[in-house]
């Protein structure tokens, strides 16, 4: 987890926030900022995680998706869905 200065932009450290998985291969910040999804390669597993937009604090929602190892994760706009 980082913070963000919003003078310069630059990030600092805040802490480490487990996965819930093995070797978390790649994650993805919802467009919102609300949600981060983290998949873990060698578990076979996308985690969802709600973000404390005060404080950047990951909280695990309990969404769990199985996949065979997830290496990019991506969210595509809601138009997407639609049709």
């Amino acid at each position: 987890i980082y913070a963000i200065d919003q003078g310069t932009g630059l990030l600092s450290f805040v802490a480490h926030a487990p996965t819930g998985g093995a070797n978390p291969r790649g994650f993805c910040i919802h467009e919102a900022g609300r949600f981060v999804l983290v998949g873990n390669q060698d578990t076979g597993t996308i985690v969802t995680f709600a973000v404390d937009e005060a404080i950047g604090e990951l909280t695990p929602t309990g969404s769990v998706a199985e996949v065979s190892m997830p290496v990019c994760i991506r969210v595509a706009p809601a138009e997407w869905g639609r049709g």
